[in-house]
């Protein structure tokens, strides 16, 4: 299992590895959202659909 904190730029290469080799993810630290339109929200949209986990701390 791979643990992944937050939901951005950092997060999404490590959980994307994690898909390709069928690695469960767990995800916490994410969730925020961005109302400027920044590119952050796709990033966090994607790797919330690759998570496997979410861990609510």
């Amino acid at each position: 299992m791979v643990l992944v904190a937050g939901d951005r730029e950092e997060a999404i290469s490590t959980t994307m590895s994690a898909a390709f080799l069928d690695i469960p993810v767990a995800h916490f630290f994410g969730g925020d959202i961005a109302n400027d339109g920044n590119i952050d929200n796709s990033v966090r949209y994607a790797v919330l659909n690759l998570h496997i986990f979410i861990l609510q701390l």
